[in-house]
Order: C-alpha cells, then sequence, then structure tokens
C-alpha cells in the first residue's frame, strides 16, 4: 500500500484508512467480511478500521450488512448490490449461498481459480 501512503501523505489517519479500504475494496470486490477481518488484511487496527467502515457504508462506498448471526460484515457496494440481486432472483439461496457464489463470480472475473 505504498502507492496509497506516498499519495496521504499529510492527510489524517482517518482518511489514509479510508483511502486504503477504498483501495482495498477496489482490488479485492469480492470480499465479504467483518472489520476485525478486513482490518487483519491491511495490517490496521480494527476499531479504527470499523469506524471507517462505517463512515464509507454512510457514503455508499461500501455496504454494511447485517447477518443472521448478528455479525456485521462489510462489501464492496458494487458486490453488495450483486448480492441483493442474486437473492431476488434466487430467494431460495440462503446468505452464504450467495456470498459464495459472489466469491466465485468475482474470482472468475479477475482471473482466480
Amino acid at each position: 500500500m505504498a502507492e496509497e501512503r506516498g499519495l496521504s501523505d499529510g492527510m489524517p489517519e482517518a482518511s489514509r484508512i479510508k483511502l486504503e479500504l477504498i483501495t482495498f475494496f477496489k482490488d479485492n470486490p469480492g470480499v465479504v467480511d467483518c472489520a476485525e477481518m478486513i482490518a487483519a488484511r491491511i495490517g490496521r487496527d480494527p476499531a479504527e478500521v470499523g469506524k471507517a467502515l462505517e463512515e464509507l457504508a454512510d457514503k455508499d462506498i461500501c455496504a454494511k450488512i447485517q447477518q443472521s448471526g448478528g455479525t456485521t460484515v462489510y462489501a464492496y457496494a458494487p458486490s453488495a448490490r450483486f448480492l441483493q440481486k442474486i437473492g431476488e432472483v434466487a430467494p431460495e439461496l440462503g446468505q452464504s449461498s450467495r456470498m459464495e457464489l459472489l466469491r466465485l463470480f468475482f474470482s472468475r472475473d479477475n482471473g482466480g481459480h
């Protein structure tokens, strides 16, 4: 993430984290995960990442999804809209099946396996 850090010199730390999160979601569009796991993936403090994710969700850059077990997860906004559309087209699929389909879709889209 050196490029983002170079571009964000002089920026408040909270803004820097948001920039890193936006880049993370752009590079990993199929990720649907909780704040703690996203924080671990970008090497940041979970509390700071959680606050930044809330702010990004408020701006519709990412989506906040409340799972049935009470866990809150976040996804890149286009991915979240895709999840919603899957639910409309195939309502019999559970949340975990929809998320797996999303992961498969984006792994194929990005040349993954």
